[in-house]
């Protein structure tokens, strides 16, 4: 657990660029298994972030079994900044996506159509490009 301080953050955004891509995913579908073994699941599951929690929630949508995300201000996800390298795929595995999103940042919102999923990466790039302090 990391603090909410400044030595928390430093830690978080090492992190952010350090960690193995592949460790990000498979930490969302550890969540989302487990959340399946609760009585009260009834299986239709939902991934929501703020920050580079954003981010993760839509790499989370990525499972077939989400149906929803909401990313708020979903840190690097227009310039494929997270994980190890800061290559990440995130609006490039967009086809796979079954989810229906919603995404804030810069006091803007816009939401995604499950339907329209081979858009999203062309969509959110135009969405941070034209959405000022989302750059």
């Amino acid at each position: 657990m990391l603090a909410y301080d400044q030595a928390g953050a430093d830690q978080g955004n090492a992190h952010k660029t350090t960690k193995e891509l592949a460790s990000y995913d498979s930490d969302a579908r550890a969540v989302l298994d487990a959340l399946k073994q609760f009585d009260f699941c009834t299986g239709r599951l939902g991934a929501m972030g703020i920050c580079i929690g954003g981010h993760l929630a839509f790499r989370a949508a990525m499972n077939p079994d989400v149906l929803a995300a909401a990313c708020f201000y979903a840190t690097d996800i227009h310039k494929g900044g997270l994980g190890k390298g800061m290559k990440d795929d995130s609006l490039g595995a967009q086809a796979k996506f079954r989810a229906n999103f919603c995404t804030c940042g810069a006091g803007k919102t816009r939401t995604f159509p499950s339907k329209d999923a081979p858009c999203y990466g062309r969509a959110w790039r135009k969405w941070a490009r034209d959405t000022p302090g989302m750059r």
